[in-house]
This record gives structure tokens, sequence and C-alpha cells, in this order.
């Protein structure tokens, strides 16, 4: 199902009843789209059209699983370009495409980022009431203490008893850009040098191979 306003008209519904397959859209990567063709009902045929372009598509589970970028449905044939028709696909970007496992997208243009910042979401559940929080659930994580916060010079990094011993420390700032990079090297304590970061807000990632451990946030000021 997608919920959507084409050609700028009252919000309509389409719907389709067979599987979604996956499929590529104006040479992205292979399986970044959902293929969908839409179907009649009892009020009409659901189709597509310009101003539709964003809009989301629904699961049997009511998840939203992907966002509509182009296709060829149109109510009248070829009336929306050559090829365009009733029973012409349309397709629809996933979700876990946008959200950036694979996304060749600058970091701020990936989900992952606006929803799940600390980078520790285990799932992707979406979220049964539109009022409440992001549905997207993240692990509770071991904060190391951060001192001076905010800071202007130095950082100190104190380490949980847990995660200290392994892994590396990494800092990022909001583009996703990782600003320095450390290995704990059994220690509990790092002292960093902060006077190359530019004023702003960094997340502070310890992590254990490929899986995050312990993060929190520091705040850097002129």
């Amino acid at each position: 199902m997608s919920l959507h306003h084409p050609d700028s008209d009252v919000k309509k519904i389409s719907t389709f009843t067979g599987t979604a397959s996956s499929a590529t859209w104006g040479g992205t990567a292979n399986g970044s789209h959902w293929r969908v063709v839409w179907t009649a009902t009892a009020n009409g045929h659901g189709v597509t059209e310009p101003g539709s372009s964003g809009s989301p598509i629904f699961n049997s589970a009511k998840k939203l699983v992907g966002t509509l970028t182009g296709g060829l449905s149109c109510c009248t044939t070829n009336a929306c370009g050559s090829g365009t028709s009733l029973t012409a696909p349309d397709y629809y970007g996933k979700m876990s495409y946008h959200w950036g496992a694979s996304n060749p997208n600058p970091t701020l243009e990936q989900l992952h980022w606006w929803l799940a910042p600390v980078g520790t979401a285990t799932s992707q559940e979406g979220s049964v009431n539109p009022c409440g929080p992001i549905g997207i659930p993240e692990l509770t994580l071991p904060s190391p203490e951060v001192f001076p916060n905010p800071t202007r010079e130095s950082v100190t990094i104190r380490l949980p008893q847990q995660v200290s011993g392994s892994g590396s420390v990494v800092i990022s700032d909001v583009t996703g850009r990782v600003v320095h990079t450390e290995r704990i090297g059994g220690t509990t304590v790092l002292d960093l040098d902060a006077r190359a970061w530019r004023p702003g807000t960094y997340m502070i990632m310890v992590v254990g191979g490929a899986t995050p451990i312990a993060a929190a946030r520091i705040v850097v000021v002129d």
C-alpha cells in the first residue's frame, strides 16, 4: 500500500496484491529498489503520478519499507509519458538502502545518522504511535566518562571498567567524518588533544572490532 498525492491531488491510496520484487533504478546498485505493480480495487485502479515521488510504501505488517523514486504507472496509457499505463511498474527505494549500509550518498543523506546516531540500532521495527518516540530501538550501552564537556583544548575519556582493555575509540563529527581513532591498548583513561577539532558536537564510540560497546557525546566550543 502507498499513500501519496498524485499530480498534487488530494491524498490517494494505491494497493498491490502481489509480492514486490527487488530491482534497480537509474544505475543504482542491484536490489536497491522494490518493483511494484498496482492492482484494481472497488474504487478504481491504483497508480502514482508526478507529485507522488518520495511517498511511502508499506508492507502487509504496516511497516514503511520504501519511498517512491519513479516509474511508469499512470491512469491513462501514455498520458504520463511513453510506456506509462495502469499496469506499468513503479520503483521504491528500499528503506534498508536508505539506512546507509550500502548507500553511496553522503552521510547526512543516510537515515542511520538521523534515527540511530549512536550506531547501536539492532532492528528497524517501525513505530505504532506517530506522536511517540522513534521506533528504532538502540542498545543500552555503558557510557565513558568524558570531561571537561564542553571543552576547548583537551578531553579526558575514562572508560567503563567492562570495556577497558580492548578495541578502539573512534570520534566523528555530525557528518560522520572520523576526526580521531585510537587503540585502547589496555588503558582505562585516554587524554586527547581537541584543538584541531572545529566547534560542534562529536560522537565518541568505543568499538570492539565492528561492534559498538560504549558511546558518549562531547561538545567542542570556541
